[in-house]
């Protein structure tokens, strides 16, 4: 199991992947020096199958804590428990996974975790963009395209990120060809993801 920092929107963010459980034991000494800096986000990403009492704890300012559908255990602690409720953290997840129960039994927010759209390529100008589907804390939607321009270097003129501001809601009474005003350049992979279309058909299940 390895544990490392971790980009992430508006936070300090770590993470922990490799596969397995993981436990207090497995923060190395490194990141321990810096768990209370302000507003942590944890991952786990896909792979990690528990979280052990104790771990959480670790970092004080917790925040957010996003949840792979492969975790179907986190130790609570009474500790634990105050922290989460004290700090009002956020779980994102995916539907009907052990995310969203935990947050239910918790009382916490849970946000669904960003759903990548799709990637699509320019060769001719040797561009990449990536479409993500973004909820904020708040739960408000974004769509993000991200766009790396391959001969411009990193952070250069050729890079850039759009994000449009979607309707609240827009997940009850959208189709994936509703999303297509909202995206500059990938509308096909609006059309073709099936991580969206299964994310809208649920919603409405939802909210029907």
């Amino acid at each position: 199991m390895l544990i490392s920092g971790d980009a992430c929107r508006s936070y300090s963010g770590y993470c922990a992947y490799g596969g397995g459980e993981v436990g207090p034991e497995n923060i190395p000494q490194f990141i321990r020096r810096y768990t209370k800096v302000e507003d942590i986000s944890f991952r786990f990403y896909s792979g990690v199958t528990g979280v052990h009492e104790g771990f959480l704890e670790v970092f004080p300012t917790l925040k957010q804590i996003v949840v792979a559908e492969t975790v179907t255990y986190i130790g609570v602690t009474p500790a634990l428990e105050e922290l989460l409720r004290k700090n009002d953290v956020v779980v994102r997840g995916v539907y009907d996974s052990y995310a969203e129960d935990f947050a239910q039994e918790y009382g916490l927010r849970f946000v669904h975790s960003d759903i990548e759209i799709g990637v699509e390529r320019d060769e001719q100008h040797g561009a990449k963009t990536t479409l993500t589907l973004f909820f904020d804390r708040e739960g408000k939607p974004f769509l993000l395209e991200d766009t790396i321009c391959a001969d411009s270097p990193a952070g250069g003129s050729g890079d850039s990120e759009i994000a449009e501001s979607l309707p609240e809601g827009f997940q009850y009474t959208f189709t994936p060809e509703s999303l297509l005003p909202y995206s500059h350049v990938c509308k096909n992979s609006i059309l073709e993801s099936e991580p969206l279309r299964v994310f809208l058909e649920k919603s409405k299940v939802r909210h029907d």
